[in-house]
């Protein structure tokens, strides 16, 4: 008989180990309408990877992205 690998889990992919925390950390931030570039300033990383991010959260329905005031914030809880 020979063994079987059996995992529970997968095995966690740094980049998505990486975006969770990102995530948790632009939630923080976006209280208020926030620029690309003040979350690329608060995080201290490049506008073009805040972008990305940015837009990956928006694709995931958890911020949007405003004309006025121009920004990204959080989207509304739903109320009961």
């Amino acid at each position: 008989m020979g063994e079987t690998k059996e995992s529970p889990q997968p095995e966690s992919i740094p980049a998505d180990v990486l975006f969770a925390a990102v995530r948790v950390a632009i939630q923080q931030l976006l209280n208020a309408p926030m620029k690309d570039a003040e979350v690329a300033t608060a995080l201290d990383v490049s506008n073009t990877q805040a972008k990305v991010w940015l837009q990956r959260l928006v694709d995931e329905g958890l911020i949007e992205k405003q004309k006025k005031p121009a920004g990204y914030i959080l989207k509304q809880k739903r109320l009961l």
